[in-house]
């Protein structure tokens, strides 16, 4: 009799040294790295009429389209009238290309806005040419 109580008692005290102290479990944690992009770089060159400009970005990842704008008056002015002359989608190429064949002479600035898949922007810095 005494062997079978000291024997439940053993085993009373395993199962509660077991719920006293719980199994750790480790948890898998992930992150996400998101890439931002920006413009590499704008250019552009006139070609007789036309004018070509072209544009790079450092990642294309999570852009949505492009919006082509020129102005002719100062491009610094918050108050200048950006006229949007085109739409581009976002693809794959790392170089992207836009014609214009502007009408009026004068000094005429452009700018490429990209649109993030959030609608968020980012808008590129200014190339500037002359037309005769």
């Amino acid at each position: 009799m005494k062997t079978t109580f000291l024997l439940a008692v053993m085993f009373c005290c395993i199962q509660v040294n077991a719920a006293v102290f719980p199994v750790r479990v480790s948890v898998a944690i992930t992150t996400k790295k998101a890439f931002t992009s920006s413009f590499s770089f704008i250019r552009g060159h006139k070609q007789g009429r036309n004018t070509t400009v072209t544009w790079g970005m450092t990642s294309n990842s999570g852009i949505n389209h492009f919006i082509v704008e020129c102005t002719y008056e100062d491009p610094t002015d918050p108050y200048s009238v950006w006229q949007d002359i085109g739409v581009m989608p976002c693809t794959n190429s790392p170089i992207f290309k836009f014609v214009d064949a502007p009408v009026l002479p004068g000094t005429l600035n452009y700018r490429i806005i990209a649109v993030m898949n959030d609608n968020s922007t980012i808008t590129s810095g200014i190339y500037t040419t002359y037309i005769l």
